[in-house]
């Protein structure tokens, strides 16, 4: 499965760090797709380009939650 580029639209979890509102993250697509559906991600990619140019978010990658082929 392939990453997917994320905005966080409220505080999550994941692997025992906390990330804030318009952090953007690197993860699976079944779990940006789990958390979309739960209102704590935007996987639009203007919402990703948003937080990455207007407000200049770099991209993290979370321990274990990105394949590695990407």
């Amino acid at each position: 499965m392939a990453n997917k580029k994320v905005r966080v639209l409220r505080e999550v979890e994941l692997k025992g760090k906390l990330y804030q509102p318009n952090s953007v993250l690197i993860i699976d697509e079944k779990l940006a797709a789990n958390l979309a559906g739960e209102g704590s991600v935007d996987t639009s990619a203007e919402a990703v380009k948003y937080c990455e140019q207007e407000l200049r978010a770099k991209a993290e990658a979370p321990g274990g939650l990105a394949t590695e082929a990407a």
